[in-house]
């Protein structure tokens, strides 16, 4: 690292003040901007490189007088509150799907500002909140002789994207020590993210469709999205597919959406609440599902207000700055544990089948309808508040820009691509006539930063009642407001639910799509995302040919995520996006222009038969769709991007004479729509016309079953000018699944236009033991005499059971104390279900039960059972006996198995009684704890969760931590529960100071600072194996608050073997053994002191000499070694514990007392 003086510089510095504003250019041969940029990059690491060569300083009243505020180009200001007032930088960084991305500092260089005094932020303040009224706080950092941050650079936890994983990578180059005063300003930092093979979150291990609209978000998230070193680049995408739910009574207005969709060469489904469910978890659970069974999902619109479709609910971040709320957004959640959406979301909020009727014809209008006259898609619309930033004490807003600075730079964005803007302010005399005008004339695009409420823009006062009187007929707005609660939709009709209702003389009026937040918002996160979607729209940024709705909006939710995370104490990006709501449908191609006419050239007639067809257009990324109607139902015959001009589409099912159409759809383009006829030109032309079943041999039910004999009653069609003569066809397969006993039929002459059904054409029968919905395939051949042979294939789907066993619970309501827990002494049943997931019958069979443990005796091993129809279930009940005296913990295994061709089985563990520390002896005796710290965990007797005592932290101080841990052998996946409560400093700027964290295996699960006087349960899946829990409270250098500790209870370990060694890192000189507590009751803990890695086995015997118990540990590594041995079941008196360490014997006496 280098430092260089400012003086050095400064001769190189240019200082510009304007306002109470100083801007110092560091080196002035240099450009002014800050910028990220790849410097190098390989396939095991990217290095970037943070280039810094100008910074602000704007002055500001504090309680301590004049003090500043840094900025810089690009900076985020968002160090937190009380926190120096300083900007870092982000990126993201595409990194590989498994493994773990490190960030390690390579270089930087700084310069050194001396005596200046920087000012505190205000944190994260809502926008309901004027920022004026926010006192400056001065936090805790500024009582110690530090920089802060102190750190260069680091990054935030891998995330996904459907099939993209990406990590964060942010550079700190402003450092500051309030003691010194002294800013560190870092003009350079070099930083290499290594992609390590170390097992990591969120690791992909499923591929999904390429969706086009993502792709454009890769390239623009991504700094290294284009890199050719390491990653496969992806072929050319398509538009994705959407999934519709729906409330029941609204179906029938969505046909025509649908009908508009599938031609425009989006695949679309709908299905109705009836089938979803009726609550949040039930659309999560449909929408998940639907997605992992159609990776390219790309978008999901909800149909009906909160109370006919639910919206769900969030909490992002915690303590003081935590935010939760209403969110449809959280639904796309879907690959990852992660808050980045994996598709395109939004709702049609409406109260009436006209409602909906009304916001499907403005889509249809809007993306198929409008032409070269329609000049109004050119105007804009800004309004912005008279609060917020420009040194005026608020410090708020992106960049610390005011709302008015803000919109400034919007209108000049939007002025230069081409639009006419009309600016209405807070300070614009009569706002709301003056926004009915602007909107009566034609408005494209709308954008809006201040104060909102749940019915009304507060800079103008225009609400929902000034929405319905708008006249703006088929003139509709795509509207991005950046304010509180205008998308409040749950239990009210909201700001952003009017503009997409509004209608006037049959005709839309209102918007196409409105965003609008659910929750109050924060002032900086938003307007970072506007600026965002801005940029997407006026083309600013490379590689933008297009955008949705979708597109723009969740491009500027994921560039909020990357610049202020949940962990941010200046605003939580992550629960602005969740709580930022489309109003409108997510697929709607963005009109920023007048769109001009395309000339799209391509066949006027096809031919039978034809496989793809060549459509070219002047416009880019021209979307080509060819369809054909089919039973009122429209169907995709194939789509294809027009990339280059040209595109060869490959079609399906022409194989008769119809009409398809052709839909070529481009951004700002006239949409273009004409039909296309399907013809035989000459001669016979005889296709496959499909068949039906017939089983009567078998079980008559109509469809195909395993172990079934069946034939095909099959049909031939003529779809030729002439008759075809003596038609015949014949079959065959690959499958193993079935065998052909009938594989050709003679069909005879075939009429023009006529078609041919012979009953029992072909016969087969189907394998005993075929997998449910195994879909076989058949090829056919087609002659004539006199028309070509014809090849194809069709498909036969078998149904068959599809059993599948688990285990319920226990039942010793009449055997035991009711409990539904196995408990010493009591007799118990043991309850499974069988259920037949297939789609067909499951025969009657048995299920039997085996387990082999000395305390458990079978009473009932085996079980009939009835046959159980396709997706029906049964409850089997296996009666057992636990014998008395059984150790607390002890666990036993059984495996339960069903009979016949379609089995299962399911393995099981149980603990006899529950395994639950609640330290009610007193002690950390009854179980394996290793409670060595300096300062160790005690037991007190009051504010326990349950009973008189629990666990409590020891009294540490400053930068030390006290440490309390287990090692267990889980013998199958379980969980880990535990009641807590703590009382410390609470955290704050995104750093935790003082805190409790829970461990598994080195790997934090969580952490809880702050003071509560209420206990909660956290619970962690823990897979089978040997895993170490652990427990820390953690003290920082500096301070104190409340109680300063931290308590656990009622811990709830997962099933677990008794006997466990626990091992820790210390330096050894000579082999040696203690025992403790000695004399023991129920447990004793045995510690092996060893000098090196070694072989180790256990013996006790009694005072004669008798093997009482036998301890294998096997190979104990070097350092301190716990084994816990249970002592419960052995009789007072006194023992000889023997270790043999590597052949070396060492005894010690244990006394057993009870």
């Amino acid at each position: 690292m280098k430092k260089l003086a400012l003086l050095i510089v400064a001769i190189f510095a240019t200082c510009l003040i304007v306002n109470a504003q100083t801007t110092t250019i560091i080196d002035k041969q240099k450009p002014n901007d800050s910028r990220i940029e790849i410097v190098g990059e390989n396939n095991n690491e990217i290095t970037l490189r943070l280039n810094l060569n100008s910074y602000t300083l704007t002055d500001v009243q504090t309680p301590n007088g004049t003090e500043v505020i840094v900025g810089s180009p690009n900076g985020i200001n968002d160090m937190g509150k009380g926190m120096p007032d300083i900007p870092y930088f982000a990126t993201s960084v595409r990194i590989p799907s498994k493994g773990k991305a490190v960030v390690e500092i390579v270089d930087a260089n700084y310069i050194t500002v001396d005596n200046i005094s920087i000012a505190p932020s205000k944190g994260a303040i809502k926008r309901n909140i004027d920022p004026s009224t926010v006192p400056y706080e001065y936090g805790k950092c500024y009582r110690m002789d530090a920089f802060v941050p102190n750190i260069d650079a680091t990054n935030s936890e891998a995330f996904c994207i459907r099939d993209m994983r990406g990590t964060s990578v942010r550079f700190f180059p402003f450092q500051y020590n309030p003691a010194q005063k002294q800013l560190k300003v870092f003009t350079e930092i070099t930083v290499k993210v290594k992609f390590t093979q170390q097992p990591d979150v969120n690791e992909l291990t499923s591929s999904y469709e390429k969706i086009d609209e993502f792709e454009n978000i890769y390239r623009r998230l991504f700094i290294n999205y284009g890199s050719k070193t390491r990653y496969t680049q992806l072929q050319d995408g398509h538009p994705g597919r959407m999934l519709i739910i729906c409330k029941d009574t609204y179906q029938s207005a969505m046909a025509d959406f649908i009908t508009w969709k599938r031609e425009k060469g989006i695949e679309t489904e709908m299905v109705l609440m009836s089938t979803v469910g009726s609550t949040a978890a039930n659309v999560q659970t449909y929408i998940t599902n639907y997605f992992n069974a159609h990776s390219d999902l790309a978008y999901v619109l909800l149909v009906g207000d909160a109370s006919d479709v639910p919206s769900s609910e969030f909490t992002s971040g915690s303590g003081w700055y935590a935010t939760s709320g209403d969110s449809d957004n959280i639904y796309v959640c879907l690959v990852g544990n992660d808050d980045y959406a994996d598709a395109f979301i939004g709702r049609f909020s409406g109260e009436s089948l006209a409602d909906i009727q009304n916001m499907v014809r403005k889509v249809i209008l809007y993306e198929k309808e409008l032409t070269t006259s329609d000049t109004w898609l050119a105007n804009a619309y800004g309004s912005a508040s008279s609060q917020g930033g420009d040194g005026s004490g608020h410090d708020q807003g992106n960049g610390n820009e005011s709302d008015m600075t803000h919109m400034g730079y919007i209108q000049t964005d939007l002025e230069n691509y081409g639009y006419t803007v009309t600016r209405v302010n807070e300070s614009t005399s009569n706002g709301i006539a003056a926004t009915s005008t602007a909107f009566n004339n034609g408005i494209g695009l709308a954008c809006y930063v201040g104060h909102g409420g749940e019915t009304e823009w507060v800079n103008t006062g225009f609400s929902n009642s000034d929405v319905n009187s708008l006249t703006n007929e088929n003139k509709l707005p795509f509207i991005i407001s950046v304010a509180c609660v205008n998308g409040a939709f749950v239990g009210m009709t909201c700001f952003a639910e009017a503009w997409l209702r509004a209608t006037k003389n049959g005709n839309p009026t209102g918007a196409i799509a409105f965003l609008g937040s659910t929750i109050n918002q924060d002032w900086n996160p938003p307007m970072t995302a506007q600026d965002e979607m801005v940029d997407i729209i006026t083309e600013s940024l490379e590689g933008n040919i297009k955008r949705t709705i979708g597109g723009i909006a969740f491009n500027g939710y994921f560039r909020m995520i990357q610049d202020y995370p949940a962990t941010s104490s200046d605003g939580n990006g992550v629960g602005t996006a969740y709580a930022w709501t489309i109003f409108g449908d997510p697929s709607t191609m963005f009109r920023s222009k007048t769109p001009q006419e395309m000339i799209v050239s391509h066949p006027n007639v096809l031919t039978v038969g034809q496989n793809s067809i060549e459509v070219t257009s002047n416009a880019e990324e021209t979307l080509i769709a060819i369809t054909r109607e089919v039973n009122d139902e429209v169907i995709i015959l194939g789509t294809g991007y027009a990339n280059n001009g040209t595109a060869i589409i490959n079609i399906a099912s022409l194989d008769e004479p119809c009409t398809v159409k052709l839909t070529a759809t481009a951004y700002n383009k006239v949409t273009y729509q004409t039909e296309i006829m399907v013809i035989v030109p000459e001669g016979p032309y005889v296709v496959n016309g499909g068949y039906t079943i017939n089983d009567s041999e078998g079980n008559n039910n109509g469809q195909i079953d395993y172990n079934e004999s069946i034939k095909l009653n099959n049909t031939i069609n003529n779809v030729g000018v002439e008759t075809a003569n003596n038609v015949s066809m014949s079959i065959s397969t690959t499958s193993n699944d079935i065998t052909i006993t009938d594989n050709s039929e003679s069909f005879g002459n075939i009429a023009a236009n006529e078609s041919a059904t012979k009953n029992d054409a072909f016969a087969m029968s189907i394998r005993n033991g075929v997998a449910d919905q195994t879909n076989i395939e058949i090829a056919y051949t087609l002659t004539a005499d006199n028309c070509e042979t014809r090849t194809g294939l069709f498909f036969i789907t078998a149904n068959a059971p599809a059993p599948e066993i688990s285990f319920v619970g226990v039942n010793d309501s009449d055997g035991g104390n009711g409990n539904n827990l196995l408990d010493s002494g009591e007799t118990a049943r043991l309850i499974f279900n069988l259920a037949n997931n297939g789609h067909a019958l499951l025969e009657a069979g048995t299920v039997t039960l085996a387990l082999n443990d000395e305390n458990v005796t079978l009473i009932t091993s085996e079980v009939q059972t009835d046959a159980i129809n396709a997706g029906d279930s049964q409850n089997i009940e296996f009666e057992i006996s636990v014998a008395e005296n059984v150790a607390m913990g002890t666990n036993v295994c059984f495996q339960a198995q069903t009979s016949g061709i379609y089995n299962t089985s399911t393995n099981s563990c149980l603990s006899i009684g529950l395994q639950i520390e609640d330290w009610e002896s007193n002690s950390f005796n009854s179980y394996a704890w290793v409670n060595s710290s300096s300062r160790p965990w005690t037991i007190v007797s009051t504010g326990a969760y349950e009973g008189q005592y629990c666990a409590k932290s020891g009294s540490i101080s400053s930068n030390a931590q006290s440490d309390l841990t287990i090692t267990i052998d889980v013998v199958t996946n379980d969980n880990v529960e535990f009641y807590k409560k703590v009382s410390c400093e609470e955290m704050s700027y995104g750093y935790y100071w003082d805190y409790l964290a829970f461990y598994i295996d080195g790997d934090m699960k969580d952490q809880w600072a702050g003071t509560s006087d209420n206990w909660s349960l956290q619970s962690y899946p823990v897979s089978a194996g040997t895993h170490t829990l652990k427990w820390s409270y953690v003290k920082d250098f500096y301070g104190t608050d409340g109680s300063d500790c931290a308590w656990i209870d009622n811990v709830k370990l997962p099933a677990h073997a008794s006997v466990t060694s626990i091992h820790t890192n210390s330096i050894i000189t000579e082999n040696t053994m203690s025992i403790y507590p000695n004399p023991a009751n129920d447990n004793a803990y045995i510690n092996l002191n060893l000098t090196d890695n070694s072989e180790v086995s256990i013996e006790i015997y009694n005072t004669v000499g008798q093997l009482v118990k036998t301890i294998d540990s096997n190979i104990l590594q070097a350092g301190e070694n716990y084994i816990s041995v249970e002592t419960s079941s052995m009789t007072a008196g006194m023992y000889i514990v023997k270790a043999n360490i590597g052949g070396n014997i060492i005894t010690k006496n244990l006394s057993i007392v009870k």
